[in-house]
């Protein structure tokens, strides 16, 4: 398939994440692809922007907010942005979690990633040095960042309530999902579920009149077949369709 969207990739891992676009995460691509031109889509933990480029170059009236509190995939993000000339794509440097604050980002000593502050990593935790299963890992930085509750962002900066929200943070996620209260516009929700970390997920989605019965996570080629145990992404859908 060929996609109409510019990356910037230099370093190896920017280079597997657009060879593996395709294949990776079929169900992200499947997700964004049936949005309504004109939604509103909040891409959490966005990395270098790849699917938040995606959406951009399907649905040219959706707003795309665009969240990374890594500065090295944000800087990158940004020219991936300029490069495409996407005015609709808004890039916002800063974590999502339970309150708005100043938080300490842990970014891990992956010396295969240049102590894992290379553009395209991945892997760095919100207020713990701690993996998303949990384990400890050594320390390549602590960055100070802003935090938002995703309700107190809206509200702050008067932005377009969100119809999808894609939440891939490794490790934060329930939190997220706790510190947001405006669900009346959602009409679905990604997740990367470690059902380890946050087990309650499918519960609190559940009551808030989701489902997982729907197309998506029933792909034969869904990426939960290939990912660590436990740990998949899953997607939360309005049964109707609509908030």
């Amino acid at each position: 398939m060929t996609y109409n969207f510019q990356v910037h990739a230099v370093t190896d891992i920017e280079k597997y994440r657009c060879a593996t676009f395709e294949a990776k995460e079929p169900e992200t691509l499947k997700w964004i692809e049936s949005f309504k031109d004109g939604d509103c889509f909040y891409d959490i933990g966005a990395n270098i922007g790849l699917y938040s480029l995606y959406c951009c170059s399907l649905h040219p009236n959706t707003v795309v907010y665009a969240f990374e509190p890594m500065i090295n995939n944000f800087t990158k993000m940004v020219y991936n942005k300029d490069a495409n000339k996407y005015d609709n794509m808004y890039c916002i440097y800063a974590a999502c979690g339970l309150y708005t604050e100043i938080s300490k980002l842990y970014i891990p000593n992956q010396t295969f990633l240049r102590q894992g502050l290379t553009p395209g990593a991945s892997g760095s935790q919100l207020n713990k040095a701690e993996d998303e299963s949990g384990n400890p890992f050594p320390i390549a930085a602590v960055h100070n960042i802003q935090c938002y509750n995703l309700d107190s962002f809206i509200d702050i900066f008067n932005t377009e309530h969100p119809q999808h929200i894609k939440i891939d943070t490794d490790g934060n996620e329930g939190d997220i999902l706790k510190g947001f209260a405006k669900w009346d516009w959602v009409k679905s929700v990604l997740v990367e579920w470690n059902k380890r970390t946050n087990p309650d997920l499918l519960k609190t989605m559940e009551a808030l009149k989701f489902t997982t019965d729907n197309e998506f996570n029933k792909l034969e080629n869904h990426s939960k077949h290939r990912q660590p145990a436990g740990i998949e992404n899953v997607i939360f859908t309005r049964p109707d369709g609509l908030p």
